[in-house]
């Protein structure tokens, strides 16, 4: 009968007092980012769509850009990201979001990432990417551990892979 009656507190506790073990949010309030451009001179700047962070580090940068984001920043469902002006030299990518996912594919861009029109540049390399394996975020950080050039696929201008 005690057990019963623990039971039914801890449902009573958990649903009406919010004793959950992880933050609920709804779904609505988030903004998903499909592809992050990085940026890194001096200091780090992140896109995602039209908005932007800067900071010194990537962790500023990315609390800059969930202040300017129409909602909290969700970077679990990323696809893609995209090192332009040679940020994949100047950063550590130990340093990214640790909420990115590891299979998240990793390209370099030698402009601008102002330059970029992800508009038409996402669905070209969401239809390469089901063709062929790209390079992913796992296989770039592990590269940068063991002190190997890391695997990275090149956007050429106009979005060309």
């Amino acid at each position: 009968m005690y057990r019963w009656i623990a039971a039914g507190a801890l449902v009573w506790a958990v649903t009406w007092l919010g004793f959950w073990p992880f933050p609920q949010t709804d779904t609505g309030e988030l903004f998903l980012v499909n592809t992050l451009a990085v940026e890194a001179n001096g200091t780090v700047r992140l896109y995602a769509g039209e908005f932007v962070g800067a900071g010194r580090t990537v962790a500023e940068a990315a609390e800059e850009l969930e202040a300017h984001a129409p909602g909290r920043l969700f970077l679990r469902q990323t696809g893609r990201i995209i090192f332009c002006n040679g940020a994949e030299s100047g950063l550590d990518p130990m340093t990214l979001p640790r909420e990115l996912p590891m299979g998240t594919y990793i390209y370099q861009y030698e402009g601008s990432a102002e330059e970029l029109d992800l508009e038409a540049l996402e669905p070209v390399l969401e239809a390469a990417e089901r063709r062929e394996d790209r390079p992913t975020l796992a296989e770039y950080q592990n590269s940068v551990l063991l002190e190997e050039s890391g695997p990275m696929e090149k956007i050429k201008e106009g979005g060309e892979k």
